[in-house]
């Protein structure tokens, strides 16, 4: 019987540790751990959108529409997006700024956005109190309170069974 004593215990600690760092590094570097992975990359960055000036006002348009994204070579994938098939532009704001955002629905079903995050009054912030019917344009007005920051607007459909929601994701950023 082995003496438990501190440096038997060390000794195993360490002992233990080395065995499954060392499994663990066999197992990940083996093809079949890693099978179905997708290759890493750096993540694609939505294309900026900057907007127009109408009277003061920084005008943004943005179409909500349903397309086809290929993730997987080979693989079509249904999605919807903002202004292309999936994701959707980054916008640029200022701070202090009046921004108005043009929102038109193309999904073929009611849909939301959401800002979440936004320091802005709450007839603007869009959720599924707000829907926007199909072919409908909602345009929320608003004055930029915040400072540099990113969020991530969440596309919301209605869906066929209520108001049960699917998320998808756009972007905005502001300085």
């Amino acid at each position: 019987m082995i003496k438990l004593t501190r440096r038997n215990v060390m000794q195993s600690a360490v002992a233990g540790t080395l065995a499954v760092g060392a499994g663990s590094f066999f197992w990940s570097s083996q093809s079949f751990a890693n099978h179905g992975a997708i290759p890493s990359s750096r993540p694609k960055i939505p294309p900026k959108l900057e907007g127009r000036e109408e009277q003061g006002v920084q005008v943004y348009d943005l179409t909500l529409q349903n397309g086809k994204t290929v993730f997987v070579e080979g693989y079509q994938t249904q999605t919807s997006g903002i202004n292309g098939t999936y994701l959707g532009p980054t916008l640029v704001m200022r701070n202090g700024s009046a921004v108005r955002i043009n929102v038109t629905n193309q999904l073929g079903e009611a849909s939301t956005l959401h800002w979440h995050g936004m320091h802005l009054p709450a007839s603007q912030d869009g959720g599924p109190h707000q829907l926007i019917a199909n072919k409908g344009v909602w345009s929320p007005e608003f004055t930029i309170k915040q400072q540099a920051a990113s969020f991530v607007v969440p596309l919301t459909l209605d869906g066929p069974n209520g108001r049960s929601s699917v998320a998808r994701l756009g972007w905005y950023a502001y300085y």
